[in-house]
């Protein structure tokens, strides 16, 4: 099936970030027949619209607070605080978290519901706001804030926790999973306007990985810190699951 990344929607994410997900998806090869995709928070359907387009003999999940309007899909109201979030939900080959985790009080709880509901060899991605842009390092030098958050969030601001991409993959890895890739998405041109200061600040870190934690590999560092970590408004973790036999130690620490 011959499909154009450009007719991808934006959905309620940073720019770009839908397209990288799908993009993944379709280098992989896999056609999904009779497994089941789930994504959560769902939000329209934008992404499992594409999803479904693209393999038809899959079972399409969503989950959110509030169920769209119209929606193509099979639709699961959840509360990511319940132990039993998703009990009606089994065997998810892929899964699918774009823009999700910074909403949820207590992230830990939600990515273990993630693993009791997908198969031993799923794969889930989960995609977040990047924290280490220029842009956000100047911004919470200057004014103790990052562009995406407020300074005083009301309560009826959704995405208003701060997540940094170490404690992500520490709970992650905490729940049953390992982070196979990394993936910096530049959604906008504007973010190249940042270049010639991104350049001397990313030679100071590489400097700074070199003699610092000098138990973790430099190559391990520069895989969740690449240059473009100082561009990029939004990255995505692809993950597999580790074996309960094997599970594999954060790469930043376990304090």
């Amino acid at each position: 099936m011959r499909f154009s990344l450009s007719r991808v929607p934006r959905g309620n994410t940073c720019p770009g970030v839908n397209r990288a997900v799908i993009e993944y998806l379709v280098s992989k090869r896999t056609d999904f027949a009779g497994q089941t995709i789930f994504d959560v928070p769902c939000g329209n359907g934008d992404l499992l619209d594409v999803v479904k387009a693209l393999f038809p003999g899959s079972r399409t999940i969503g989950a959110d607070i509030k169920e769209p309007s119209s929606f193509a899909h099979e639709f699961h109201r959840f509360d990511a605080e319940q132990s039993d979030a998703f009990k009606n939900i089994s065997d998810c080959r892929l899964i699918t978290c774009v823009s999700g985790v910074m909403e949820f009080d207590n992230t830990s709880a939600f990515l273990r519901n993630l693993a009791a509901v997908s198969t031993a060899d799923a794969t889930i991605i989960v995609t977040n706001d990047n924290l280490a842009t220029v842009r956000d390092r100047i911004l919470y030098f200057l004014f103790g804030r990052f562009r995406q958050f407020k300074t005083t969030p009301g309560s009826c601001v959704t995405t208003w926790k701060i997540i940094h991409i170490a404690n992500l993959v520490r709970s992650l890895n905490d729940a049953g999973f390992r982070v196979d890739e990394v993936r910096y998405v530049i959604g906008s041109w504007a973010e190249w306007l940042w270049l010639p200061l991104a350049a001397p600040i990313y030679f100071l870190q590489l400097l700074y990985f070199m003699i610092s934690e000098r138990e973790t590999p430099l190559a391990e560092k520069t895989k969740f810190f690449p240059f473009t970590s100082t561009l990029a408004r939004h990255y995505l973790l692809i993950c597999g699951k580790n074996s309960e036999s094997a599970a594999s130690a954060s790469p930043f620490g376990t304090n």
